[in-house]
């Protein structure tokens, strides 16, 4: 007897997986700063700043994009982030900060579950954009995520889970089009 919830699951991993064969694999330099970013100093950025450094919800907000200034002037000024000035390098910082540069060149889609239902905040970009759709779940039980709108299918987004997600639009939409 085939289990249809294992089948689908499987399905929607050999699709996403399928959505990302055509992005380009991270260099040295930016896979070094996604790296420091995930754990440095033992926790990383992403503990403040969310797993892709969109925000998601957590207390420094969004950084994609961060330049190296800001990043040496936020180490300075933030008392947590003063922490990493003890374990990070320059050349480390740097990495972290050309990390930040390629987020911030990379549109977003943000789909967030929150109070029961699916939230889109987008940013703009136009079909044959590579886009990267961060999706989070704030909830305390796994949710589906119907992408098959933009034909990723249905997407199982665990309990306080991030996934990242390298999409490239197709078609024209006036908006994203979530569980349309």
């Amino acid at each position: 007897m085939i289990d249809v919830n294992r089948l689908k699951y499987w399905l929607c991993i050999i699709t996403v997986v399928s959505a990302t064969a055509n992005a380009q694999p991270l260099s040295p330099e930016l896979l070094k700063g996604e790296t420091l970013f995930r754990n440095a100093g033992g926790y990383g950025c992403q503990v403040c700043h969310g797993l892709y450094a969109h925000g998601g919800n957590q207390a420094g907000g969004n950084i994609r994009g961060a330049t190296e200034l800001k990043l040496i002037e936020a180490l300075s000024r933030q008392p947590t982030m003063h922490l990493l000035t003890q374990v990070l390098s320059q050349s480390e910082i740097r990495s972290i900060s050309n990390y930040l540069q390629y987020l911030g060149n990379t549109p977003m889609v943000e789909l967030h579950f929150k109070d029961g239902k699916w939230h889109v905040r987008e940013e703009i970009f136009q079909p044959g954009d590579l886009v990267q759709l961060v999706i989070f779940n704030e909830s305390f039980t796994q949710q589906i995520l119907d992408l098959s709108a933009i034909e990723l299918g249905e997407i199982p987004v665990g309990a306080m889970e991030t996934i990242g997600i390298l999409w490239t639009r197709q078609k024209k939409y006036s908006s994203f089009p979530l569980l349309q």
